[in-house]
């Protein structure tokens, strides 16, 4: 953002002194320290959590695989000819058994996933904000500065 002239701040705080100007000042660089220290926390945490993203997303994807592969195996014995045969029906089971585990998988996956992408806008919306606060303190510190 670009600094903008606060024609206010001239106009009320500068005719108050140049020690008063140099107290407010003052006030803003500490509260701009205060807001980049929280900024570069926040910051941190959205590394945090990209870090995190990545074995979430790759599980998702492998269980996907295996849910994939599991359809196309039971999609490969037709149920109607497998009958009396104990041991075709228990390896079918087996796959739809497979199958449901690795949908609940998928599905924890997709929850944790949403989990932390919500977290990371929350965090994302936190420091815009943060960015917002210290070029408006910057623009009335500029504006102190030109009371000299």
């Amino acid at each position: 953002m670009a600094i903008e002239d606060e024609p206010c701040v001239r106009l009320v705080l500068c005719p108050l002194g140049a020690a008063f100007v140099h107290a407010v000042t003052s006030v803003i660089t500490l509260l701009k320290a205060q807001l980049a220290a929280q900024r570069a926390l926040l910051q941190s945490l959205l590394q945090v959590i990209e870090i995190q993203l990545i074995p979430i997303r790759a599980g998702r994807e492998a269980a996907l695989i295996v849910l994939n592969q599991a359809r196309s195996a039971a999609d490969i014995i037709p149920v109607e000819l497998i009958g009396n045969c104990v041991r075709l029906g228990r390896f079918t089971a087996d796959i739809r058994s497979t199958i449901d585990t690795t949908i609940a998988d998928v599905q924890d996956f997709s929850r944790e996933l949403e989990q932390l992408l919500s977290f990371q806008d929350e965090v994302q919306a936190r420091l815009d904000e943060l960015d917002e606060i210290i070029d408006r303190y910057t623009s009335i510190e500029v504006s102190l500065q030109r009371c000299t």
